[in-house]
């Protein structure tokens, strides 16, 4: 089987793992094993493809990634699938991180403006060179004032996060940055 997977020539598997590796005695095993990388493989290429696309474009395919990973029992070609299901939450985890490091660089920009002109900017537009993009939208990173501070956030993966309030405990899947991190008792009512 490796042999015709991999054919000749550059590709070709070496002869010694095709004697290393031959294929099984049990012909319903191998069997299994064959539909389980045709599966594989056909979650692989849209999961490949989902993660050179911008996240808005991937939510759909990803939603569908973890309704299977949700879905129990699975049959035994899905249980080896396992890993590939996966693959769906690093994309959005990596995505995230991108979302922390623009809310943080936004932030670091909105602090530098604020040491120049002494005040924070109406817009963050204002106060970066270059576009604050919102790796899970396709728009800029939110940005709102706060009393003496300001927060900037991103929607995340559902699209609906709005920069919570001070104080509010933080959920893992909530990216932003805001300064000051709380607000004092006497600066929540202004």
């Amino acid at each position: 089987m490796l042999k015709e997977f991999y054919g000749s020539g550059k590709n070709a598997v070496p002869p010694d793992i095709l004697q290393k590796y031959p294929p099984l005695g049990n012909p319903l095993v191998n069997q299994l094993l064959d539909a389980n990388q045709a599966y594989y493989l056909s979650l692989m290429r849209p999961i490949v493809a989902a993660s050179e696309q911008p996240y808005v474009a991937d939510k759909p395919l990803l939603k569908r990634l973890q309704a299977l990973t949700d879905t129990e029992p699975r049959n035994p070609v899905q249980q080896l699938a396992g890993p590939a299901l996966s693959l769906g939450g690093m994309i959005t985890h990596a995505v995230q991180a991108r979302a922390q490091e623009e809310a943080i660089i936004a932030g670091a920009a909105l602090l530098a403006y604020k040491g120049r002109h002494g005040t924070f900017p109406d817009r963050l537009e204002d106060a970066a060179s270059t576009p604050m993009r919102d790796p899970f939208s396709s728009g800029p990173l939110n940005y709102r004032r706060e009393g003496a501070g300001f927060v900037v956030y991103s929607v995340g993966p559902d699209g609906d996060f709005d920069g919570g309030k001070p104080g509010a405990p933080r959920d893992r899947h909530q990216t932003y940055c805001r300064y000051p991190a709380t607000l004092q008792p006497a600066q929540q009512d202004r």
